[in-house]
């Protein structure tokens, strides 16, 4: 008999989930362990970024689609673009990053 992981990586392989739908599941996941809600907000901000980047690319936000590439494009996005005071700082981009890992990290434990 599979056990309940294994279910939850076959469910969210098959499904074909949006990014959407995972950034919330990200979500309730984060607020359930307690992560603080400064975080939380933080965390949605910058993946709600990354997929307003990817609609506005022409990139499909569905799961099956993204990878690498997309990620790296993202950051090369951030890093080139200009922000109300100039170019956004190193400090943005490795933020943006660092909340971009912590969901793919979700991801991957997830299945």
């Amino acid at each position: 008999m599979p056990d309940r992981q294994s279910i939850r990586r076959r469910n969210v392989v098959s499904r074909k989930l949006d990014l959407s739908t995972l950034i919330l599941q990200f979500e309730v996941h984060n607020k359930s362990e307690g992560i603080s809600p400064a975080t939380v907000v933080w965390y949605n901000e910058a993946l709600n970024l990354f997929r307003r980047w990817l609609k506005e690319e022409g990139v499909s936000c569905l799961l099956a689609n993204l990878g690498e590439e997309e990620a790296r494009q993202f950051v090369l996005y951030f890093q080139t673009r200009k922000g109300r005071r100039g170019f956004v700082t190193s400090n943005t981009v490795n933020n943006r990053v660092r909340a971009l890992r912590a969901f793919l990290g979700w991801l991957n434990r997830e299945g």
